[in-house]
């Protein structure tokens, strides 16, 4: 069976689907009905308002970002909040009409249908989860406190804090229900299809850890790898060990863009690129980016003592470029500027003009090799 939601237009994903899971005895984080049902709790509870999009569930991420409903904001009727939002922070106007530009969308039309949602906010640990898309019984699994990249396979946990490799903070028992609420996730949406779930990992009234379901969205189909690399087929390319997905046997070619034009976080245009190594909020534009992640094949997610990846695992532009894009592979930063001064002029890296190149890459869902081909 189908993904329900796909090709149905849907005014308030992020409500309408975590209440069809609910209706099937999934459990999930609790929403109100409306605004104005909020609004009554307004003073007893905090509530959390998260903007809603009929894009949102298969798009773009983070265009318009939730509020807390504050004593400003309750003082509105329910039908003007969503608007006294937008109006009141001119960067979010901002990113929509750079989303709009880029897409040839028209902005009044496109903004017409932004709406808000009204959740309880619930204290906790907040944590997203997706299946690996090549390897069955691999799950990716970012924490936001302490910022921790865990990889959970079916003998093995695997956990990336602060650049080091080391011991899941995540308890056994929390584990299991986490994948335990991913899959029955999956069952009710599509069991082919690897979402990416937000989960709230909270404390019960029976001092029980809990897992509730915050926000799902459209991953990639799920492939399974069908081979094995032979490494001594690869000798003098690029190594890549956390990796996610894979390619066919006979690897692809692509079109990597390793640098992008000055002020390009201020001023993008899309670029024809089927891979890129840039994401970064300082020199990228997110909303750039969420677009392309799901026009890539790979996205390389740079790593270095300097600037190691789990800094930005807070924002969903980060977590979005390991699960929208076919592929997705950890790059270790000294490694690969060693690498590409074999092939190439190093300061392309930082010319401040479009830069790409040519490479080759293969993956196996579990390791990768990357090679230039310029």
């Amino acid at each position: 069976m189908g993904d329900i939601f796909v090709g149905r237009k849907t005014l308030q994903p992020k409500r309408e689907i975590i209440e069809y899971l609910a209706a099937e005895g999934i459990p999930t984080a609790p929403v109100y009905d409306s605004i104005d049902a909020a609004l009554k709790d307004y003073g007893n509870k905090k509530i959390l308002l998260r903007s809603e999009h009929p894009q949102d569930y298969g798009g773009s991420s983070d265009l318009l970002p939730g509020f807390i409903l504050d004593e400003h904001l309750a003082e509105f009727h329910a039908e003007k909040i969503t608007g006294e939002i937008f109006n009141n922070r001119e960067t979010n106007g901002e990113k929509v009409r750079l989303h709009c530009r880029l897409l040839g969308l028209d902005y009044e039309n496109f903004i017409s249908e932004f709406s808000h949602s009204a959740w309880e906010d619930l204290p906790g640990t907040n944590r997203s989860i997706f299946a690996d898309s090549a390897i069955e019984g691999r799950y990716h699994i970012f924490t936001l406190d302490p910022r921790t990249y865990t990889i959970i396979s079916k003998d093995d946990v695997l956990e990336f804090p602060f650049n080091k490799i080391g011991h899941s903070d995540i308890p056994e028992g929390e584990r299991h229900d986490l994948i335990s609420l991913y899959e029955s996730i999956r069952d009710v949406l599509d069991k082919d299809h690897c979402y990416s779930v937000e989960v709230q990992s909270i404390w019960n009234s029976d001092r029980e850890r809990e897992q509730l379901a915050l926000q799902v969205h459209r991953g990639v189909d799920f492939s399974q790898a069908d081979f094995v690399l032979d490494e001594q087929l690869y000798g003098g390319e690029m190594e890549l060990r956390q990796v996610r997905g894979a390619t066919k046997e006979n690897g692809e070619d692509l079109k990597l863009t390793i640098e992008y034009p000055r002020n390009f976080e201020n001023r993008p245009l899309l670029v024809d690129e089927n891979a890129s190594l840039e994401a970064n909020r300082n020199y990228v534009s997110p909303v750039f980016s969420e677009i392309m992640f799901r026009r890539r094949k790979l996205h390389l997610v740079r790593d270095s003592d300097h600037s190691p990846f789990y800094k930005e695992l807070d924002h969903h532009n980060s977590r979005s470029s390991f699960f929208k894009p076919v592929n997705s592979a950890i790059l270790p930063g000294p490694k690969w500027v060693d690498y590409l001064s074999k092939y190439t002029d190093v300061s392309r890296l930082t010319s401040g003009k479009l830069e790409q190149i040519n490479i080759h890459f293969v993956s196996d869902g579990n390791r990768a090799y990357l090679k230039f081909i310029d």
